[in-house]
Parts: C-alpha cells; sequence; structure tokens
C-alpha cells in the first residue's frame, strides 16, 4: 500500500458519507456517534461506497443527527 490517506467528515446527519481523494481506493473505514444529550448517537452501519465496483469511500448510519457524527476512511493508492 501506498499513498496510504485517512479522510474524515462530521455531520448533523443520521446518515454520513465521506470519499477518498481522485485515484486512491478505500481499504477500510468506520464512524463514531457525536454527543447527544446525556449520552451518544449508536453506530448502526458502516460500510464501504463503491463506484462501479470500485470501492471509493464509506458512510456510517447512527441511530440519530448529531453534529458531531463523524465517519472516517483510510484510503490509499
Amino acid at each position: 500500500m501506498t499513498g496510504a490517506t485517512v479522510v474524515t467528515d462530521a455531520a448533523n446527519a443520521a446518515t454520513v458519507t465521506v470519499s477518498c481523494p481522485a485515484g486512491q481506493v478505500a481499504v477500510g473505514g468506520g464512524g463514531n456517534g457525536g454527543a447527544i444529550g446525556g449520552g451518544f448517537r449508536s453506530l448502526a452501519a458502516s460500510f464501504p461506497t463503491v463506484s462501479g465496483s470500485t470501492p471509493d469511500g464509506w458512510t456510517a448510519r447512527f441511530s440519530g443527527a448529531s453534529a458531531g457524527n463523524t465517519v472516517y476512511v483510510s484510503c490509499a493508492s
């Protein structure tokens, strides 16, 4: 693996997606639920996004929207 990159994004949404830079493919990823009230949002699903047959990003689904819902993807060329 060369040219490894980690890309993150946070959004006030129940589903958050992040993409790899052009020319790189996703090799792993995950998510972390943001704080809400006295607890945190649960991670309900975590999976690669695919264009054709190439994994090019990552999507995380949470139990609800929270500004701290974060998804990350590890990308490589």
